[in-house]
């Protein structure tokens, strides 16, 4: 038999006084006969790969999604807990101005923004909104770097 695949079925036979026609012919019907087992169990071994391959596809995805939920929290944390520590700065500065007396009117004016960056209180501002307070922490976060 030449070729193990099935779309290369070609098999000799030739009479030998060892082989004879009758013996031929039956080896070539079973020849014959055995291919389509052989082929179903090729196309059954082929369905087996493709699910396999769409059950590693789907797990890779499961856990894509996974991840992507877990670094947009932890990302979220992050952002909440930057806000929280400027406005956690901003009241500090503003008790020492208090003790140092400064005008009444900046300081509540201060207040007012540390309670607007501050995630826990969530105060409104009249006039920034959650955009500016993103630019402003983004701002911030520039300010930090330092480059030789």
């Amino acid at each position: 038999m030449r070729g193990n695949n099935y779309t290369d079925c070609t098999k000799e036979f030739r009479e030998t006084k060892r082989y004879s026609l009758d013996l031929m012919v039956k080896d070539a019907f079973r020849y014959i006969f055995s291919q389509p087992q052989a082929i179903r169990l090729e196309r059954q071994e082929y369905k087996r790969q493709l699910e396999q391959e769409r059950i590693r596809q789907e797990e890779r995805r499961r856990k894509e999604a996974i991840h992507d939920e877990e670094f947009a929290q932890t990302q979220a944390l992050i952002k909440l807990s930057k806000q929280y520590e400027i406005s956690c700065n901003i009241n500090r500065l503003l008790d020492y101005l208090e003790h140092e007396n400064i005008n009444e009117d900046y300081i509540q004016w201060g207040r007012n923004k540390a309670d607007w960056l501050d995630p826990v209180r969530k105060q409104a501002d009249p006039i920034l909104n959650e955009e500016d307070k993103d630019l402003l922490i983004e701002s911030k976060e520039k300010q930090k770097r330092y480059y030789w």
